[in-house]
């Protein structure tokens, strides 16, 4: 594949951006709450160095599924161990981080890394609660600390494997801190407001890929920046977009 295409190949439709998010299969932390969290294996750190080593020396920027605190400190620390403490000279991204700590939080700022969220806990946040308890699920995942670190964060869906691709159900969990069951997840110190849920999903997102000049800019001063009017048409019920477009 490094052979045949390069990181920025292609159009504003589609475009070659990097590796991931399975770079190794040792490095696979699934995020089936239902299920205890996976401990990965001994031999992740060398298969995973590996496939770092050779992106690194191309240039490639990566991305990696990282759902657990368990997993994450462990990528960080081969990300460390290839590229120093300095991180990479390219852009890289763990995916999900719904239990990172505030130390790993910390340690992607100062490498540079981006982490991009999405709004599995909106469909799995009962299940979570049962196995993890309320005081964990209060602050997962924690997007309020990443963007206090200065960590760049996109919103998104995951979809269609294990969310949906309703762009309102995740901008409504974001702001509400409930599922779509309708339990309480997040308390409201752990919340964001809606203009800053919006951005996450339209420039957060495009910046991840660098493509926020072209996909997302700022609009001009003066403009509005309300995403909807009570009378909008959308994916979701009429009523949940009454519901986020209500002052």
């Amino acid at each position: 594949m490094a052979d045949l295409v390069s990181p920025g190949d292609g159009d504003g439709m589609l475009r070659m951006l990097g590796a991931g998010e399975m770079l190794a299969y040792s490095a696979a932390d699934f995020e089936n709450f239902e299920e205890p969290r996976p401990r990965l294996p001994d031999t992740m750190e060398d298969q995973l160095r590996g496939v770092l080593a050779f992106l690194g020396e191309r240039r490639w920027p990566f991305r990696l599924h990282a759902t657990y605190e368990e997993s994450i400190k462990r990528f960080l620390d081969v990300i460390e161990d290839v590229h120093g403490r300095g991180g990479p000279d390219v852009p890289f991204i763990l995916d999900h981080a719904e239990t990172i700590s505030a130390r790993s939080i910390d340690r992607v700022a100062r490498l540079g890394g981006r982490i991009a969220v999405q709004h599995r806990m909106a469909f799995q946040g009962e299940t979570f609660m049962a196995r993890y308890g309320a005081a964990a699920t209060a602050h997962t995942p924690p997007v309020r600390r990443m963007l206090r670190a200065g960590v760049p964060v996109g919103l998104g869906t995951d979809a269609t494997r294990v969310a949906s691709d309703n762009v309102w159900r995740a901008l409504h969990w974001l702001v509400t801190g409930r599922s779509v069951g309708g339990q309480v997840l997040h308390p409201p110190e752990h919340r964001l407001d809606r203009i800053t849920a919006l951005r996450l999903l339209t420039q957060g997102s495009a910046a991840l890929a660098d493509e926020d000049r072209d996909k997302a800019p700022s609009p001009p001063a003066g403009t509005p920046t309300w995403p909807c009017s009570a009378r909008t048409t959308s994916p979701c019920p009429r009523s949940a977009s009454r519901r986020w477009c209500r002052s």
